[in-house]
């Protein structure tokens, strides 16, 4: 049996499990969306990038821009990982049952990115209830929340 009490003390195994889970879904993310949108990966990079330097910024850019997006996706990703990774320290639940709790993780992430980030941002979101918006809904659920708990529960395990 685990002890939960315990769960993710050490900061450098929050910090760790921070980054292999946000790079992990944030690389993952990538060729999602490329699925989705049927798009090469330059195309879904300068997407990302556009949301902070604009769509015409972001296309003429070329390797810069796209390696913005990149940079701009893995950083969103480390961060959404350290958010659940350091709650979970706190909420033994989401170590607990990383299934569902990634599952709702990853829903949360959605709709933060769709109805804050997005309209914030120089991007242009896609129509909600769209046939887009509800793969990546289900793609964010299920790819980008649950293994982001799945690899949180596994840094927690107690080490043999």
């Amino acid at each position: 049996m685990i002890a939960w009490g315990a769960i993710m003390t050490d900061i450098r195994a929050r910090i760790w499990a921070s980054l292999a889970g946000g790079l992990l879904v944030g690389t993952l993310d990538i060729f999602v969306a490329c699925v989705i949108f049927r798009a090469p990966p330059d195309v879904v990079l300068h997407a990302i990038a556009s949301g902070l330097i604009g769509h015409a910024a972001a296309v003429q850019g070329g390797t810069q821009t796209a390696l913005l997006g990149l940079a701009l996706q893995e950083f969103i990703s480390v961060v959404a990982a350290g958010t659940y990774v350091f709650a979970a320290a706190r909420l033994p639940i989401l170590l607990q049952r990383p299934v569902i709790c990634g599952l709702a993780f990853g829903l949360a992430v959605n709709l933060f990115m769709n109805f804050i980030v997005v309209p914030l941002s120089l991007a242009h979101g896609t129509p909600v209830m769209s046939l887009y918006f509800l793969e990546n809904l289900i793609a964010n659920m299920i790819l980008f929340g649950l293994p982001i708990a799945l690899v949180a529960r596994w840094f927690a395990a107690p080490k043999q």
